[in-house]
């Protein structure tokens, strides 16, 4: 059993799709770039801030995972969610035909350590018609998703390819921690 410090549906579902066992408590941080670091450095601090802003609230000794996602577009401006249907429109027109990197921090808290990682996903784009556009824009999956997609939606459809996790892609590095799992074992149950 351990804490998820994300309301992410996405990143809720696949946890338990894999029949994992954990609670969520969302933390309610302020999401800060420094832009002297990279992409995969300030989302790793992100990750951290997260788990570490609900271990100061929480009164269990359960571990904490906190994540955090960046999306890259093609032209190296770091995206966020975006804040009406226009620019989520604006995005969707820049990645068109492009690659876009997906990178996720991931932090665990666990018996008063702290481990972070990252891990990257490319995802190759078709060309997308005005049509397209309008059809993922329509779906209401673009609020609230760095970036304004969601692979499981819409969005999804419009890939021409994923290199790397798509689990990442959805915003979850399964990967590291799938290894944090096998390094601590009282981590997960399921």
């Amino acid at each position: 059993m351990f804490i998820l410090a994300s309301a992410s549906a996405s990143r809720q579902h696949i946890l338990r799709s894999l029949g994992y066992n954990f609670s969520v408590q969302a933390s309610d941080i302020e999401e800060f770039f420094d832009a002297k670091k990279s992409a995969a450095e300030n989302a790793m601090e992100l990750a951290k801030q997260k788990a570490i802003a609900v271990s100061k609230i929480n009164t269990t000794s359960l571990p904490i995972i906190g994540v955090d996602t960046i999306q890259v577009d093609p032209y190296g401006k770091w995206l966020e969610k975006p804040r009406d249907k226009n620019e989520a429109q604006q995005m969707m027109q820049n990645r068109s035909g492009k690659i876009e990197t997906l990178i996720s921090g991931i932090a665990l808290i666990i018996n008063d350590e702290i481990f972070t990682g990252y891990e990257k996903t490319k995802l190759f784009w078709k060309n997308m018609s005005m049509q397209e556009i309008e059809h993922i824009l329509s779906s209401g999956e673009w609020e609230g998703k760095c970036g304004g997609i969601a692979l499981e939606g819409a969005s999804g459809l419009m890939l021409e390819k994923i290199e790397g996790s798509i689990a990442n892609g959805m915003g979850f590095p399964l990967s590291i921690f799938w290894q944090w799992e096998q390094k601590f074992p009282t981590l997960c149950s399921r």
